[in-house]
């Protein structure tokens, strides 16, 4: 006979909910080119369907199995664990699968053992469930609102708007789940008025509210990743001309509220037409990905790097004043010309030039503009001096240190031919 009561309405509309909401996180799966965690999040809202349609079903018909009764009873817990492991997914944190699949079987045990072993029905097995999401809803909402990202150098990273809209839906799940299951455990079930509100007006507000924070976090994360892409070069995976602007804008800024110098380190390699001629345009994508690396190893976090374009990069450097630029960018000379990535040892050399950026500007643009074109002039003198050099803006090439009698890959080139017949 079927009763379908108040309460199974409302599940039967959870499981529709569930169902729509893991249809469009596998679709977007698939469109956004398998990111694991829209697929984990998928099948956490397939399995709430097939958990408050067998709720309804419980509500609707009385001839109700216990194993239907008890995989509902379970899968509530397992919903809130698949959901953490996919925010720890889109963190890049670990997903520790060891004490994933042990707090499943443990789930597994506290539902059924009671059931069966305590007393029939009893409370510890439908408070289980509760317990399990008041866990995982808190730890992943402690993921959104402070984790170190991997992808962003292991850095500490604070939540944007809708993360941190996501870890208040899922704290007050967790609140509203450790109510329900501390009803639970008292034997007090939901049947008050209060207990009812609770469950059946606060339970589908927030299931929902999470699953739609799920929608919004990877609309967010594909509007970054546009952003991310449309400033970011390609070849070399540091920041394009646009990027740079935006970027050196900023830590310009930063550094004036905070009243310390700036300067600009402008450099490009020496002779990479000949690089290409002789060794084709593959080894040379090789040598500038290996030289934007090693200048990555060396960049500080408030530093900011770009490729301008060619064999042209640039560095902002925030807090360094014209001397200590110029020791940053003597040390990244020595680390470029000491790489090895052409064949039969051919050593490669860069030209640097620096200038400092005018403190107490009123327009930060023009600011860069002139520190970027005083850095290009110090450029060229350095490559009129010899190449494999640094030169500051406004002194000459031959009062500055790290100048070398003949470039590098001249020399390595001059002798090649000796080098292969040997």
């Amino acid at each position: 006979m079927v009763h379908l009561t108040s309460d199974a309405a409302i599940m039967y509309g959870l499981a529709l909910i569930s169902a729509m909401l893991a249809c469009g996180l596998y679709l977007s799966h698939q469109m956004l080119g398998g990111v694991r965690h829209t697929l984990i999040w998928a099948t956490a809202f397939a399995l709430g369907t097939i958990q408050w349609a067998l709720i309804a079903g419980y509500n609707s018909f009385w001839d109700m199995t216990d194993p239907a009764f008890l995989g509902s009873t379970w899968a509530g817990g397992l919903v809130a664990l698949l959901l953490c492991v996919g925010f720890r997914e889109r963190a890049g944190l670990p997903r520790r699968l060891g004490w994933m699949i042990a707090a499943a079987l443990i789930g597994l045990a506290a539902v059924v053992l009671p059931y069966y072993v305590i007393t029939r029905y009893g409370q510890v097995t439908l408070a289980t469930p509760q317990i399990m999401r008041t866990l995982f809803a808190l730890l992943a909402a402690a993921t959104l609102l402070r984790h170190r990202d991997r992808r962003e150098g292991g850095h500490w990273r604070k939540p944007a708007g809708v993360e941190a809209m996501a870890a208040v839906l899922l704290i007050a799940l967790a609140i509203l789940s450790a109510v329900i299951g501390y009803l639970r455990l008292i034997d007090c079930g939901c049947e008050t008025n209060a207990g009812r509100v609770v469950l059946l007006v606060g339970l589908p507000v927030l299931y929902s509210g999470t699953g739609i924070a799920c929608v919004l976090l990877l609309t967010a994360d594909l509007s970054t990743q546009l952003h991310r892409i449309a400033r970011t070069d390609p070849l070399t995976q540091v920041l394009n001309r646009r990027g740079f602007t935006e970027a050196a804008s900023a830590a310009l800024i930063e550094a004036a509220r905070r009243k310390q110098p700036a300067c600009v380190i402008q450099f490009d390699l020496d002779h990479f037409k000949t690089i290409n001629d002789n060794f084709g345009h593959g080894e040379g994508d090789a040598v500038l990905r290996a030289v934007a690396a090693c200048a990555r190893s060396l960049q500080r976090e408030s530093d900011v790097l770009a490729r301008l374009g060619g064999e042209e990069f640039v560095m902002v450097i925030p807090g360094l004043d014209a001397q200590g630029a110029l020791m940053r960018a003597e040390r990244l000379r020595s680390a470029i010309a000491a790489l090895d990535v052409l064949p039969m040892g051919t050593r490669i050399s860069a030209s640097f030039g620096i200038a400092s950026v005018e403190q107490g500007a009123e327009d930060v643009t023009e600011a860069l503009e002139g520190a970027l074109d005083a850095a290009d002039r110090a450029l060229y003198r350095a490559k009129e001096a010899g190449r494999n050099r640094s030169c500051l803006a406004g002194i000459a090439p031959g009062q500055n240190s790290g100048e070398a009698p003949e470039p590098a890959i001249l020399r390595s080139l001059r002798t090649l031919p000796e080098r292969l017949n040997a």
